[in-house]
């Protein structure tokens, strides 16, 4: 293990499962889960939190977006628990440089900080989520859940920022979409999955997931 006072970087290793090598093992698998926030507090915290549900798994920990990238290479994290108000905007770059890298992995943004600017910022560098640091467990709970599952996941004051933007605009969300974005719309809320919807509006996967 190495120390977070050098690298601010750290993997953990899983305690070995009673039913480890069992080949029909009916639990579900772990959310592998990559923590990154230079509070050292927060990341304690969310890590005690992960661990004691019996379907997460804190795989590493980053103070920083670099150390993040390296982790995210060697672990494999299912998703990236990520701040994104690091100094000089590092962690919106590093969201859009995560998903460059690694594609699959999905990253659920939090800030303390929710602004229109952050909101969509977040969003277009490829977050599927975004939370407020003072949201509850819960709440958290239910973005891991969406996002995992290919949705996109906004906390209330998120969604309120984004409605009102469309407001301000004097347009509602549905009235800058375009005709395949609104039959996108439709195939979500009919809750089909993002590779059955590019089957059949015949786009790829990572369009369907830009729509969400």
């Amino acid at each position: 293990m190495q120390s977070t006072r050098k690298t601010g970087a750290r993997r953990h290793q899983r305690n070995p499962s009673p039913t480890d090598g069992q080949k029909d093992d009916p639990r579900p698998p772990s959310i592998r889960i990559l923590l990154v926030d230079d509070q050292i507090i927060f990341r304690e915290t969310f890590r005690a939190w992960l661990t004691s549900n019996p379907d997460t798994e804190v795989v590493g920990e980053a103070s920083n977006v670099r150390d993040a990238m390296h982790l995210a290479g060697t672990l494999h994290p299912t998703l990236v628990l990520t701040e994104i108000c690091f100094s000089r905007n590092h962690g919106i770059e590093g969201i859009r440089e995560m998903k460059s890298r690694y594609p699959g992995i999905k990253i659920v943004a939090l800030t303390a900080y929710l602004s229109e600017t952050s909101v969509q910022a977040a969003l277009q560098a490829g977050a599927s989520g975004l939370l407020e640091k003072r949201g509850s467990l819960e709440e958290v709970r239910s973005a891991l859940d969406n996002v995992t599952k290919g949705k996109t996941y906004l906390c209330a004051r998120a969604a309120e920022i984004v409605a009102q933007g469309y407001k301000d605009k004097g347009k509602s969300p549905l009235e800058v979409l375009s005709p395949r974005e609104h039959e996108a719309l439709r195939c979500i809320a009919g809750g089909m999955r993002n590779k059955d919807i590019a089957m059949h509006l015949g786009i790829g996967v990572n369009t369907v997931e830009k729509h969400r």
